[in-house]
């Protein structure tokens, strides 16, 4: 994962019981710049628009890039 990160590809870190499972899957045509987030077990299901999470993630881009200003946002 680490390696994605630094050579310019999207990555995902998050924390996970050994429970969990994880899938991944190419965005077919149709459902292009829709990010899908299911929970089967619990019945949730949500889709966003990439555009969304983009924008959410280049807000947080903003801070990890200043580390005190990060250490303002971790939580213990």
């Amino acid at each position: 994962g680490e390696y994605a990160a630094i050579y310019g590809k999207n990555v995902v870190i998050t924390t996970l019981n050994r429970r969990t499972t994880l899938q991944f899957t190419e965005l077919i045509n149709n459902l292009r710049g829709i990010c899908k987030i299911e929970f089967p077990d619990v019945g949730l299901s949500l889709n966003l628009p990439l555009e969304l999470v983009d924008n959410f993630l280049a807000s947080y881009a903003i801070i990890g890039m200043n580390k005190v200003r990060l250490f303002k946002y971790v939580q213990y």
